[in-house]
């Protein structure tokens, strides 16, 4: 019985083998792993690049030529116990044959001290063991790029919105880690930004290219506030200053960013208050007067572009717009007093025949005549004084006769009595606001103090007077009463604001300021 069974293996055994038509021994397969790496070597390349050098090893130990590699990367020695949480570096080449000097080089590795490891794969997918384990240190030297789209929208109720476009963590590329803003009343260098306030809750970085937004809450009105922000990455390095746009609560500017002028200054708005008038240079650096509805913020060219005007001034009934300059024609140039239409393509008309220089001029009440600044020669330095001259005339009448000294910005008072103007008289003191009797008489100073005083302008209904005074800034706009009394600060922070003009309402000033480095004119609201 026992040679039947010992006879019935044999037979099953025969049988296995005829049907596998394959020697017993391969039929278990290729069981013999490659080579374990033991020369992986890696050089740090600046800024996050590795380069690597082995010796690839065979199919079967150092024989033949393997069939993948896998290659990891981590922040601490790898082992086979860590192996599957290393990171895996993608996209390898195909191995060479057993001795060959393989080199790879890897992009975008993590910064820090990082550690490679690699293992051989064969055709079956025998893996070798673990190799060498070589690291390097990777130091973040690249910072994010610098902000340089940073907008700023100021509301009304104490809200500021921010946006700007997301920078990398490596200049545009990839995540930045934080942000840093700040803001200041004066602009913000890289000396004066630790002392700048900083905005808290920035948000956290997004993606390179993302936009960002961030709101600002509870702040006051009337002050000129300079932003800017830095990225910074996991280094840290951060970024070098953005733009820094500045605004104010209460504040509008009153041309469209697309506008295309410069120095655009001395804006009065119209009588009926749709209206304001400017003069600007355009493009060729020619100046004109320009009109623009406030809100809108596209001015037209109201004087031929062949002139070179300056200082409109509304007539009372709102038809016209005086300004001073020159006119050309096929006789010349001819310097004077003119006026035109408040609509482009209009003739201007002579208003009067002076050959002074003017400087400013300011229409009185009731149409009949024009108080100007005007310059006279008698000296080595240029000297002016305020004249008034009426409509049609060709002499001007002398109000103020102080020599070497300087006055300009004259304007009427509503009730047509006075005229204000700023003096250096005495030459010593500064300049500050004087007034004197429109049918002449004794100039008086009107604001008493210390601090200079420029560009006043009347409120419509003559109860104040709004100027700019380097009271303490290099700039701001005051208001005080009739009588000189009661200043009150309009503006706050050191933004060089000058030449009010009220709006008929008493409810808006228009002005210019400088505060950017450029010079822009922008709408106040005032409070209730």
């Amino acid at each position: 019985m026992k040679a039947l069974r010992t006879a019935w293996v044999l037979i099953v055994l025969a049988s296995i083998v005829a049907c596998g038509g394959e020697d017993p021994v391969r039929s278990r397969g290729d069981e013999s792993p490659p080579s374990a790496v033991t020369d992986l070597a890696v050089t740090v390349i600046e800024p996050s690049d590795a380069l690597l050098f082995w010796t690839a090893p065979g199919d079967d130990g150092m024989a033949g030529q393997a069939a993948a590699y896998e290659l990891r990367h981590f922040d601490t020695v790898i082992t086979e116990t860590n192996w599957d949480s290393a990171s895996v570096v993608d996209s390898l080449p195909l191995p060479h044959s057993a001795g060959w000097r393989e080199n790879l080089r890897i992009t975008d590795v993590d910064y820090g001290h990082r550690f490679f490891a690699l293992r051989t794969r064969d055709e079956v997918n025998n893996l070798s063991a673990l190799s060498n384990v070589p690291g390097g240190e990777w130091v973040d030297e690249t910072p994010p790029s610098a902000v340089m789209d940073l907008e700023a929208r100021f509301g009304q109720d104490g809200e500021i919105l921010l946006d700007w476009t997301a920078p990398g963590g490596d200049g545009t590329q990839g995540r930045a880690a934080r942000y840093e803003l700040r803001k200041a009343l004066a602009p913000i260098t890289e000396e004066t930004w630790e002392a700048a306030t900083i905005l808290p809750d920035p948000p956290t970085p997004a993606l390179a290219g993302t936009r960002e937004t961030m709101r600002i809450t509870g702040q006051p009105k009337h002050q000129w506030i300079y932003i800017a922000i830095r990225a910074g990455d996991h280094a840290p390095n951060w970024s070098a200053l953005s733009n820094q746009p500045r605004g104010a609560l209460g504040f509008t500017r009153l041309l469209a960013e697309s506008v295309d002028l410069r120095f655009p200054g001395h804006a009065r708005w119209s009588p009926d208050g749709r209206q304001i008038a400017f003069d600007a240079r355009d493009e060729s650096g020619r100046s004109g007067v320009f009109v623009v509805d406030p809100s809108i913020g596209l001015p037209v060219r109201v004087t031929p572009p062949e002139a070179s005007a300056y200082f409109p001034a509304w007539a009372p009934t709102g038809v016209s717009i005086a300004w001073s300059g020159l006119l050309s024609s096929a006789h010349g140039s001819s310097p004077g007093l003119w006026q035109v239409e408040p609509v482009p393509g209009t003739t201007p008309d002579p208003l009067c025949s002076v050959v002074e220089e003017v400087y400013q001029l300011d229409w009185s009440p009731d149409g009949t005549r024009l108080a100007v600044g005007a310059g006279d020669w008698p000296f080595t330095t240029i000297q002016s004084w305020i004249f008034t001259v009426p409509l049609g005339g060709d002499r001007l009448t002398r109000l103020t006769s102080e020599f070497f000294v300087d006055e300009w910005s004259p304007r009427f008072s509503p009730d047509g009595a006075w005229i204000l103007f700023s003096s250096s008289r005495p030459s010593d003191a500064g300049v500050h606001l004087w007034r004197v009797p429109a049918e002449g008489g004794a100039p008086t100073q009107l604001v008493v103090g210390a601090h200079s005083q420029y560009t006043p302008a009347w409120s419509r209904d003559g109860r104040y007077i709004a100027y700019s005074s380097k009271r303490g800034a290099n700039g701001n706009l005051w208001r005080v009463a009739a009588d000189g009394s009661d200043p009150v600060q309009l503006t706050f922070g050191a933004a060089a604001d000058r030449d009010p003009d009220w709006s008929p309402d008493g409810q808006r000033i228009v002005f210019t300021s400088e505060g950017s480095g450029n010079t822009e004119l922008w709408l106040m609201t005032l409070e209730e």
